[in-house]
């Protein structure tokens, strides 16, 4: 249900059972706390702890998040995704990638180091600056074991965002050479206003 602008009322105007409920009811409904099945309050964050990793070759969702239309409405507006994994101790190619609908943002991991203990912290977030442009940044650090220095990686970019007028769904994906080059133990998404 979209927002209306507030109408401000005159002495004497006639006011209608639709107007009212335009005004009062459905913009009441997009103010609302929105809470997830599970209880937790999606305008605050989301979250799982669920441990995923990579299936096979290819490339494989590790996690998604749906987001319900209009959650980004209006400029400035944004998302801010943190998640933590684990890259197996091989030579193979290990890609993440970050999706917005169907657009990929960018490769935020693409590694073949063969590091012990290659634990990742990966930190985005998507700006709406209209329903043309929207901002992404990104930042992924790693700390390894056996004294090898922790290291990080960034970006920004712009691009054409999916229309959020409708709901779209968010996913990290990896794509590697056999299961479990990469663990994903979790998701947290929180709102940016």
């Amino acid at each position: 249900m979209p927002w209306h602008d507030p109408i401000t009322w005159t002495p004497a105007q006639t006011v209608d059972d639709a107007e009212l409920n335009e005004q009062i009811r459905d913009n009441m409904l997009v103010l609302k706390t929105r809470i997830d099945d599970d209880g937790t309050h999606r305008t605050l964050f989301h979250g799982s702890s669920d441990i995923v990793g990579n299936v096979d070759a290819g490339e494989t969702v590790l996690h998604t998040f749906p987001l319900p239309a209009y959650t980004l409405k209006a400029p400035g507006q944004g998302l801010r995704i943190l998640t933590v994994g684990e890259l197996a101790n091989n030579v193979n190619l290990k890609t993440i990638r970050f999706y917005v609908g169907n657009l990929a943002i960018n490769n935020l991991i693409s590694s073949n180091a063969p590091l012990a203990n290659n634990i990742f912290l990966l930190d985005v977030a998507f700006s709406y600056t209209n329903w043309v442009f929207a901002r992404c940044w990104a930042q992924t650090s790693f700390d390894a074991a056996s004294g090898a220095s922790p290291s990080r990686e960034h970006f920004f970019t712009t691009v054409a965002p999916p229309d959020f007028r409708a709901g779209v769904t968010i996913k990290f994906t990896g794509l590697a050479t056999t299961t479990d080059d990469i663990k994903m133990y979790g998701i947290q998404v929180e709102p940016i206003r």
